[in-house]
């Protein structure tokens, strides 16, 4: 049996290395063979998401330390100039694989830090879990814009930076910085007195692996004393709607469990797909 048609057969909440979350539906073994060819030679495939942040793969699959059997495996991926392995357990991983898997990477990499992945096909509360979550786009979202949502251009974009304030919304000043290195589509946002408060963007899309338009995932945020007035649902909508209207099929997100952004993708009709669940190994 493959490393790909094995994977297959253990895969039991979404997730592919090099990949990330993928829609249940694509996941075959040719797809699985494309990743496992892209990891040994360092490449992007055409639909990973990747491509919209780097010109090389960030990550690479150790295929030298795969480790296998009936009932599971292990898959390491380190995360290049970082130092960073993580362990992705796929299935019930014999001990003595999982022991040899440790120390064959080590030996590659004495000083990285290593982190054990794995995956549970519902929704856990246990600490370090992430849960994945689907949306289909139907004729409903294209009908779900608001006249106070505002799109930001490339020249506005430093103003994302305001939202970066709050912990939970950093990566809008990383995105601020993007608009000016790459071309983006639109952020859409909500302003008080000319300050962004409600963010969701960039929003584009690319052709998975069957040629549908897949939304990439958005940063979402909403600044902490403007929170619960329903501003996060109005700036969400109108993304959506312009999603729906580009011929996006459906939209895949990752979000920590219990935090406020799993309870608000819930709130908004998003289906979840299971959870990844790290620890590190001390």
């Amino acid at each position: 049996m493959t490393n790909a048609k094995l994977l297959q057969k253990l895969i039991t909440t979404p997730y592919v290395p090099l990949l990330g979350p993928v829609h249940p539906d694509l996941i075959d073994e040719q797809l699985l063979a494309n990743v496992f060819l892209a990891g040994d030679a360092d490449e992007l495939l055409p639909f990973d998401k990747d491509r919209r942040w780097y010109i090389s793969k960030p990550a690479i699959i150790l295929s030298d330390h795969i480790y296998r059997s009936v009932t599971g495996m292990i898959v390491p991926v380190l995360s290049k100039g970082l130092e960073r392995v993580k362990l992705l357990c796929y299935g019930e991983a014999d001990q003595d694989d999982f022991n040899s898997c440790v120390e064959g990477v080590r030996s590659l990499h004495p000083m990285c830090q290593i982190t054990i992945v794995s995956f549970a096909p519902v929704a856990t509360p246990v600490d370090n879990a992430s849960i994945l979550f689907l949306k289909r786009f139907s004729e409903i979202d294209s009908r779900s814009g608001n006249a106070t949502v505002e799109q930001i251009s490339v020249t506005e974009a430093g103003s994302l930076a305001s939202l970066a304030d709050d912990a939970e919304n950093s990566g809008f000043g990383f995105l601020a910085r993007q608009y000016g290195e790459r071309e983006l589509g639109p952020t859409f946002v909500i302003r008080d007195n000319g300050l962004v408060v409600a963010a969701v963007g960039p929003i584009d899309t690319m052709p998975d692996s069957a040629g549908q338009l897949l939304c990439l995932p958005p940063y979402v945020g909403v600044a902490s004393n403007y929170r619960g007035r329903g501003l996060g649902s109005l700036v969400w909508r109108a993304a959506m709607s312009y999603a729906s209207v580009k011929g996006a099929t459906y939209l895949l997100l990752q979000s920590e469990a219990g935090q406020a952004s799993e309870y608000f993708y819930e709130s908004q009709g998003l289906v979840g797909l299971g959870a990844v669940i790290s620890r590190p190994i001390i």
